[in-house]
């Protein structure tokens, strides 16, 4: 597999919320109110990744991850959250 960080450095996503997060229509306890969605964004997502034999990896807080410099996170921000994404590796033929 090859892996695409993304991350943030915001709130960070509750617990309660991470293990529903790809469920169709789940908006989060911090999206209630003026916040525009419709819940369908992560699950389209991770439905795509399936068919390309992938998967999407959430972690939050993001802050104190071993593999992520502490430097990428300012505390006045808040903790963030890192989404990976995981493709299946190809081999690649070269042309003759």
């Amino acid at each position: 597999y090859q892996g695409i960080v993304v991350g943030d450095t915001g709130l960070g996503i509750p617990a309660a919320d991470l293990v529903r997060l790809f469920e169709r229509n789940y908006r989060g306890v911090q999206a209630k109110g003026d916040i525009p969605g419709t819940g369908l964004g992560l699950a389209i997502a991770q439905s795509l990744m399936s068919e390309m034999h992938g998967f999407i990896e959430v972690v939050s807080p993001a802050a104190g991850t071993p593999w992520l410099p502490e430097s990428a996170f300012n505390s006045e921000s808040g903790p963030g959250t890192v989404f990976i994404v995981w493709l299946l590796e190809v081999e690649r033929r070269s042309k003759r």
